[in-house]
């Protein structure tokens, strides 16, 4: 994005007072002006090969498919091909052909880089542009940062001027690469053998063999160091200035577009404006013992003084943990375990706590011949102790996966623990897995508070991780809401994708049973079924599941949203100039169905939030507001967490089972015997 230096002062005249820093929230977008509300572009009915045939011939024409219908527009004045004559002039507007009119907008800009030579590449499933910046790229001895230019059309409607908008959002990131080949990196007597690989078994410049490179040489603080200062947000929000100047200054004007229409301006403003204004959605109450609550402590020294919200289950009632470790960890383990007991009798109130010790001793026995020589099905958790090496053998033959196997036969939730984490002895270590070990037993520290309903509500996270396979593996979980109350529910096992969609309506089926029975609901009583999904709904999977599952149910009333929750987007929210981060909950509403939600101080990237519009539950605050809610339920440490545990834990689940099939003999089924615990966790 080079310009003169005569041509950036004129630049920086016209727009600095216009967009000069200022306190409040910025949303990282401009609302692009057209010239005009309707385009002449060209269209043909929609076949398959006949799209690729002309994207490969024609290079100077767009291709656009929307429904079955195939658009197609040129890129440049005169192309040196004309389209074929079965193509038929046809009249767009904004408003009836959103899509296509945004998609005119965005090829634009694509074209102009590429004819400008520029590096610009769209990920397969990502939703942004990216452009190598040719300004501060950094080299560290054959690791390479290069700046980077994330940019993305989007349609989006003002609810507050109530009309469409054109949003282009631009944003600052960075990437690495290697600039020096694998042979070149061992001549430096660095071990690449356990380096992630792409399917080409290359090595990437993948953040872990990053910082393996790094640590090598000697560079890693130097590099972090250099990282941090440009992913600031102050200097993303610097950067994203210099973005909107040199668009509203130059790119306005080299931009082409078919039927003589052109951009009238970019225009940028703070937030609150005509077309957004910023919200908050309140963090919950925490509740314990017998639904009382506290404010101003950690959630440590309440959960001390008020008793965790299942003080009654453990209470009078005797808890039994085996630790099992190698003779070699024997005495760290136990000045680890030491301070864990401490907190499970003070802060959790486990005041009848028997821990015993199995030992694995060198030479003599296994992790796995120590749990086939006791018994250990009177225990509530078994701790394993292994070192994180073992934690990169196979999983056929881990000793942590298979020890996790046979407990779990025997109805025993483990957690695992590594003899590296033990050593750090940190208070906010041996604090969560306090918490951890007291949810795997079935303990729940803290519920939040109860939000009335006119309706009795279902809510469902579906997540998913990757096998070795790279197949994808789904998992589901529930979250009821008893008595007024949000509790961890049942978890269901996982599928692949050709069985996803009938186990996910068997699954929804015997959900909506559950809660009619635990309700005691009757016909005609009111249901609302809320989907949480990490990708968006499809019509052969999620909607036909739906649609089969609630036609079992034809005499209730039952009303159902389906939520995307997406981290993968090219929004981003500053506060004060990037100089301060949006408060926890921050929300700002871009279309009837779609919203930010901001986590705060521990993360960079706001949640985007969608409601699917086949849905007819479209209250985007309160989904909002239910999101925050249940990223205030993670159990895994006292810090609040950003991922909501309705898609969290499903992913954790799937992950976790998957790597159990790894183990020969394995039995998904025994996973039934744990589910009424966090065993993922």
């Amino acid at each position: 994005m080079e310009t003169s230096t005569t041509e950036k002062q004129k630049t920086t005249n016209v727009v600095s007072n216009e967009i000069a820093p200022t306190t409040g929230i910025t949303l990282n977008i401009l609302e692009i002006i057209p010239s005009k509300e309707t385009a002449l572009i060209y269209s043909i009915p929609f076949r398959d090969y006949v799209i690729k045939e002309y994207r490969s011939k024609f290079k100077q024409h767009y291709f656009h498919r929307n429904g079955n219908t195939i658009y197609a527009w040129s890129l440049v004045l005169e192309p040196e091909l004309t389209l074929p004559n079965e193509f038929q002039p046809e009249q767009i507007n904004r408003i009836d052909h959103t899509l296509t009119f945004n998609k005119i907008l965005e090829s634009a800009l694509e074209y102009l880089f590429k004819s400008k030579g520029r590096d610009i590449y769209k990920p397969k499933y990502g939703s942004a542009y990216e452009l190598k910046l040719p300004q501060g790229v950094k080299d560290f001895q054959g690791l390479r940062v290069i700046p980077i230019l994330n940019f993305a059309v989007h349609p989006l409607y003002s609810v507050q001027d109530k009309k469409q908008i054109a949003a282009l959002s631009l944003r600052y990131s960075t990437k690495f690469e290697f600039t020096i080949s694998e042979t070149e990196i061992k001549k430096r007597n660095i071990d690449t053998r356990d380096w992630f690989r792409n399917a080409k078994r290359e090595i990437t410049a993948s953040r872990d063999n990053a910082k393996k490179f790094l640590s090598a040489i000697g560079q890693k603080s130097a590099f972090d160091s250099h990282i941090n200062s440009l992913n600031s947000d102050a200097n993303t929000y610097k950067q994203f200035i210099s973005f909107v100047k040199h668009f509203k200054g130059q790119i306005i004007k080299l931009l082409f577009m078919p039927d003589d229409l052109t951009i009238s301006d970019f225009l940028f403003h703070h937030i609150p404006n005509s077309n957004f204004k910023e919200d908050t959605v309140t963090k919950p109450k925490y509740y314990f013992y017998q639904d009382r609550n506290g404010f101003g402590k950690y959630t440590q020294v309440l959960l001390a003084e008020l008793k965790p919200y299942t003080y009654d289950y453990f209470n009078n009632r005797e808890s039994k943990i085996v630790v099992i470790t190698k003779d070699a960890y024997e005495g760290t383990t136990e000045t680890f375990i030491k301070k864990v007991e401490e907190r499970l009798k003070t802060v959790f109130h486990l005041t009848r706590l028997q821990i015993d010790y199995l030992k694995v001793e060198a030479n003599k026995s296994t992790y796995s011949s120590v749990v086939d020589q006791n018994d250990c099905s009177k225990y509530d958790l078994a701790v394993v102790v292994v070192s994180a090496s073992d934690k990169s053998i196979s999983k056929d033959k881990s000793p942590y996966f298979l020890t996790k196997a046979k407990l779990i036969n025997e109805k025993v939730p483990t957690q695992e623990l590594t003899i590296e984490v033990m050593k750090k002895q940190d208070n906010l270590i041996y604090d969560a897995v306090a918490l951890n070990m007291y949810s795997k037993m079935g303990g729940t520290a803290w519920t939040v508070e109860q939000v009335p309903k006119a309706k009795a509500e279902i809510i469902i996270g579906i997540s998913s991780t990757v096998n070795i396979y790279k197949d994808r593996i789904i998992g589901f979980a529930n979250i009821f809401d008893y008595n007024g109350n949000y509790l961890i529910g049942d978890c269901s096992t996982v599928s692949s994708s050709e069985t996803y969609a009938d186990n996910l309506e068997k699954h929804l089926t015997e959900a909506i049973k559950n809660i009619i029975q635990s309700k005691r609901l009757q016909p005609k009583d009111p249901i609302r079924l809320i989907f949480h999904l990490t990708k968006e709904a499809g019509k052969e999977h999620e909607l036909k599941a739906i649609e089969k599952s609630l036609s079992k149910f034809k005499d209730y009333d039952i009303q159902f949203g389906i939520v995307h929750l997406s981290y993968n987007h090219n929004y981003r929210l500053y506060k004060n100039s990037g100089n301060e981060t949006p408060v926890r909950g921050s929300f700002v509403q871009l279309s009837h169905r779609q919203a930010l939600l901001h986590m705060g101080a521990y993360t960079k990237i706001p949640i985007l939030i969608q409601i699917d519009k086949r849905s007819n539950f479209v209250d985007i605050y309160d989904a909002s507001k239910q999101i925050l809610y249940f990223c205030h339920l993670c159990y895994r440490n006292f810090k609040y967490a950003n991922v909501p545990v309705t898609i969290k834990y499903p992913a954790l689940m799937a992950k976790l089972r998957e790597d159990l099939s790894l183990v020969p003999n394995w039995n998904p089924e025994l996973l039934n015997k744990v589910k009424d615990r966090l065993w993922f966790i």
